[in-house]
């Protein structure tokens, strides 16, 4: 094997994984962009999502052992005074942010007003009753 093939042997065993979720993300574009113009039913989109569904459902059950592992483990070798700190910090920034999170929504609600009748609705009931 010559210089030249073993240079693009050593990039793709380094870069293997990236290439392939490349790959994976073209693939996923194309068959998106084909499989909208054949316009497939409900029952068709399920199945074809169902393997993308399972494998975020998988994440979410790796993910969260490893979050609850990492911060048992993170909070074990602390010492009690900086643990108790720490704990008084994270559950004043939980009660700001949810607080300002309500406050914005409510906000919101009062500016937009869902549900309320809107000008086209009514202007659409008046001609209909004409």
């Amino acid at each position: 094997m010559n210089a030249k093939h073993s240079n693009c042997y050593e990039f793709l065993s380094r870069n293997g994984l990236i290439i392939s979720v490349l790959v994976g993300v073209g693939v996923g574009f194309a068959l998106g962009f084909g499989l909208r113009v054949v316009e497939p039913s409900d029952d068709a989109l399920t199945w074809i999502g169902l393997p993308g569904e399972i494998y975020m459902r998988m994440l979410k059950m790796t993910i969260l052992p490893l979050v609850v592992s990492t911060i048992i483990t993170g909070t074990a070798r602390m010492d009690p005074k900086s643990n108790g700190r720490i704990s008084a910090l994270s559950f004043g920034y939980i009660i700001i942010t949810n607080t300002i999170g309500a406050i914005i929504a409510i906000l919101l609600f009062l500016i937009i007003q869902p549900g309320k009748e809107s000008f086209n609705e009514t202007l659409l009931l008046d001609i209909h009753f004409l």
